[in-house]
């Protein structure tokens, strides 16, 4: 992750706005940042967006600092870091356009408004993978509760129509994600492969999926994302920056 400057050593400020890492179980990372940035959600019309599994919130904030006319309902089931998200939020620039839910996706999704786009950075690690003693860890970080196959489905029956659904997700998982998304009729229409460095194969790819029908016709458009170049690997590739430049104080 790029070295933003911090208030503390769970602060972490951005050029518009800052959040608290203290409670979440999830840290601050490059995939959210990566996700946050790169989700295709600028608009010229007023949109509704999820941010399934939101943590800190930071994604939510980012978007509503990239699309000025979309609502976010950041949902989050982890009861700590819904608290967190809310005070973060609070503390932006746009409390009025981001409403934090704490609740679990599954259930409380038909109760909420409709979808245009859904974004999340998913917890991915499969049940029993990476295991760790702290449970609500363990709940942010493996794929029982909202791991990408759970989100995929999610979309399939919640996303309005025409809706986007963008999440991130290992790169050896991709196999069984597009086996997924095939029985829930959901077809990839872009996909950005992310690697540390460049010359390096791809460690994530995000994904955008629409649902078959909606996406009939389009291409899917692909692209890979080097965070450091080989020769200087302390550094960033121009591409990373000019992806999160609007927001990493640094840049």
């Amino acid at each position: 992750m790029a070295k933003n400057r911090q208030r503390s050593h769970t602060t972490f400020r951005f050029k518009r706005f800052e959040i608290s890492n203290s409670r979440s179980a999830q840290r601050v990372g490059t995939d959210g940042v990566i996700t946050g940035a790169a989700a295709p959600v600028d608009s010229e019309s007023p949109v509704e967006i999820w941010d399934a599994g939101a943590g800190t919130g930071l994604i939510a904030l980012m978007i509503a600092q990239r699309n000025p006319l979309a609502h976010v309902t950041a949902i989050e089931i982890d009861p700590e870091a819904a608290s967190e998200c809310r005070a973060n939020v609070a503390a932006s620039p746009w409390p009025d356009r981001v409403a934090v839910v704490c609740d679990d996706i599954g259930v409380i999704a038909p109760s909420l408004p409709r979808p245009d786009i859904i974004v999340s950075n998913p917890p991915f690690f499969a049940s029993g993978d990476s295991g760790t003693p702290d449970a609500r860890r363990a709940l942010a970080r493996h794929d029982g509760t909202l791991g990408p196959l759970t989100l995929i489905s999610l979309a399939a029956r919640s996303l309005s129509p025409g809706g986007r659904l963008t999440f991130i997700a290992p790169y050896d998982r991709n196999d069984s994600i597009m086996f997924h998304a095939s029985f829930e009729r959901m077809q990839p229409v872009a996909t950005l492969d992310i690697a540390s460095r460049e010359n390096r194969e791809p460690i994530r790819r995000l994904w955008t999926m629409m649902r078959r029908n909606d996406a009939a016709m389009r291409p899917c458009m692909s692209g890979r994302l080097d965070i450091h170049p080989s020769a200087t690997p302390a550094t960033y590739t121009e591409a990373y920056r000019k992806l999160t430049g609007d927001f990493y104080l640094d840049f």
